[in-house]
């Protein structure tokens, strides 16, 4: 039966719009290899901004972590020369160790704040504050110290600065870590006499053991205090220009005191000091490495590094 002409105008009208239709869709679908380049492209690059972004904010936070841990750490140094800054909170040396614990919870929050380790030595009394800063932050706090205490006396990798009883002592190591100790000191006069209440107690050779107990237990600065029936050991105040305090230990021999032993860390300023005091002391010395004042049973020895060690009295053999 043949097609009538209405039926051919009528698929031509229906077909060409659908195939049009579908060649659109098609090429919509499967766009060229230009454009998924540029998308491509889009994409990464955002995707690279995003990143960017995100790293500037972390650079920006530890940034501002790290200057706050320089303002915290600012403020762990007193304005002058020796002294603990305002934010130690009445935390100062000599304060029992009662005290002390209570500033517990101060010292654990400058810790996390600065970024510094920061340790004390207070058996009954607080003797000594250790500061140990980060290594990237030790140049820094080195320059601040000394802005605000001057150049102090250095020696080796260390500087001390002195204010009353306490010293400061900056030390800084090849390694690139450094530390800061506030501690209590006293200066050589006071640290060797022949009169009772000195650190090295002269006076007490060949004096009964409760006249060197009875000393030991009048010093606020003594601390370990440990006895038997043959010596007593403890520790007390360093000297001068050095670093910790100082070891002593008395030999006892019926019931009295027959020699005592004192040794501690210094620089060559301070051992030179102390050979000065013992000859004002006693005279002229004899020896090398060690001097000996022999009439008073008296020696100095030159140990090892900084290390000086003043005996008086006799060790029985």
């Amino acid at each position: 039966m043949p097609v009538s002409p209405s039926t051919i105008a009528f698929a031509l009208a229906t077909c060409i719009p659908f195939g049009l239709a579908i060649r659109d869709t098609v090429q919509h679908r499967q766009p060229t290899t230009h454009d998924r380049a540029d998308r491509l492209a889009a994409e990464s690059e955002a995707r690279e901004a995003r990143e960017r972004a995100e790293r500037e904010l972390r650079d920006a936070e530890r940034e501002a972590e790290v200057q706050h841990r320089k303002l915290m750490l600012v403020d762990l140094i007193g304005a002058v020369p020796a002294t603990v800054g305002s934010s130690f909170d009445g935390i100062t040396l000599g304060m029992t160790a009662a005290d002390f614990e209570r500033k517990r919870d101060t010292i654990a929050d400058l810790g996390a704040q600065t970024g510094a380790t920061i340790r004390a030595d207070s058996e009954a009394i607080l003797h000594a504050l250790w500061i140990t800063p980060r290594n990237d932050t030790c140049e820094f706090v080195g320059e601040r110290i000394e802005q605000r205490w001057g150049a102090g006396h250095a020696a080796g990798n260390r500087t001390f600065w002195t204010a009353g009883d306490t010293r400061a002592v900056f030390e800084r190591n090849p390694t690139g870590d450094c530390k800061l100790t506030f501690e209590e000191h006293v200066d050589v006069a006071r640290w060797l006499d022949k009169k009772p209440g000195a650190v090295v107690p002269l006076a007490l050779v060949g004096k009964p053991v409760k006249a060197l107990l009875a000393d030991i237990a009048a010093r606020a600065s003594v601390e370990a205090v440990e006895q038997d029936d043959e010596s007593i050991q403890w520790s007390d105040a360093g000297v001068g220009n050095g670093v910790g305090r100082t070891s002593l230990i008395a030999v006892i021999q019926r019931g009295k005191v027959v020699w005592i032993e004192a040794r501690t860390d210094v620089d060559r300023d301070t051992t030179a000091a102390v050979q000065d005091r013992l000859t004002a002391l006693y005279g002229a010395p004899g020896g090398d490495d060690t001097l000996t004042w022999n009439k008073a049973k008296v020696t100095l020895t030159l140990g090892e590094e900084s290390t000086i060690v003043v005996t008086a009295g006799t060790l029985p053999r």
